[in-house]
C-alpha cells in the first residue's frame, strides 16, 4: 500500500485549519495503485509492526464501512475471518464488494464476545448516537480485544462538538468541517471511550521515513483500546 504519486482527498473548509483538525483537511493521500487513503495505511503500518501474521491467522475481525484496501489486506495478507458490515450498503457496493452485512453500529446484530479486533475507521463522527455505538463496539469484542476508532480530532477544543437539530449541510461544514458528520471530537474522546469500558491508547509511527513513503500524517496517532 505505498506509491509515489497520491490522489487528493478531503476539503478544506476554514474550521479544519482554525481547530487544526487531525484526519481531515485536503490532501495528497489516495494510492493510484491499491485505492488506499492515509488513515488505511495508518492502520497496516500498526499490524506490520505489531504483529506476526502468523499470529493473526483466523482471528476474527468486525470492519466497519469496510475499506475495500483495508478488507483485502487482512483477508488475503493476514488470513483472518473479516466480517464487513455498514448500515447502508446500497450506494456503496462498488466500495465495499458483495459480502458486507447490513448492520448499524448503534445496533450490531451479533453476539456479545464475538470478536478479535473491531475497526471502524472515520465512522463515528458520522453514526447518530456515538455513545451507544462505542458501547456497541465494546459489547462485540472478546476480552482483551482490540478496537481501532479513528475520528476527525481536534485538540484544541476540550469537549465533542455535536451537531444540532436545526444544522443544516452549511452550518455543519461551517462548525464540523464536513456535510456529513454529526460530530467534532475534541479532548473527551478518550474519556468516551473509558466510559464504555475501552482503555484507549495512542500508537506512534516509530519511523519517520515510512511515514513520507506511506503519505501518512505525522500529527495523526492509531487510536487502539482494549476490552477491559
Amino acid at each position: 500500500m505505498n506509491a509515489k504519486f497520491f490522489l487528493k482527498r478531503g476539503h478544506d473548509f476554514s474550521v479544519i485549519k482554525d481547530l487544526e483538525i487531525i484526519g481531515a483537511g485536503k490532501r495528497n493521500v489516495d494510492c493510484l495503485k491499491c485505492g488506499s487513503s492515509d488513515r488505511d495505511r495508518l492502520i497496516v503500518a500498526y499490524f506490520e509492526k505489531e504483529y506476526l501474521k502468523s499470529d493473526l491467522a483466523n482471528k476474527q475481525l468486525l470492519h466497519v464501512a469496510p475499506e475495500k484496501a483495508l478488507s483485502e489486506y487482512f483477508q488475503n495478507k493476514c488470513n483472518m475471518m473479516v466480517t464487513a458490515a455498514d448500515a447502508k450498503i446500497g450506494y456503496a457496493q462498488f466500495l465495499y464488494g458483495s459480502k458486507v452485512i447490513k448492520a448499524d453500529l448503534c445496533e450490531l446484530p451479533f453476539q456479545s464476545n464475538a470478536f478479535d479486533f473491531v475497526i471502524a475507521n472515520h465512522v463515528l463522527e458520522h453514526v447518530p448516537d456515538a455513545q451507544k455505538a462505542i458501547s456497541e463496539i465494546q459489547r462485540v469484542l472478546k476480552p482483551n480485544g482490540i478496537a481501532i476508532t479513528q475520528v476527525p480530532l481536534s485538540q484544541k477544543i476540550k469537549n465533542t462538538i455535536e451537531s444540532l437539530p436545526n444544522w443544516g449541510i452549511k452550518e455543519k461544514k461551517k462548525q464540523l468541517g464536513q456535510a456529513d458528520h454529526q460530530r467534532l471530537f475534541g479532548n473527551d474522546f478518550e474519556s468516551l471511550l473509558e466510559q464504555s469500558g475501552l482503555r484507549p491508547d495512542f500508537w506512534h509511527h516509530p519511523i519517520s521515513a515510512d511515514m513520507k513513503q506511506l503519505g501518512l500524517n505525522p500529527k495523526e496517532a492509531l487510536l487502539k483500546s482494549i476490552k477491559l
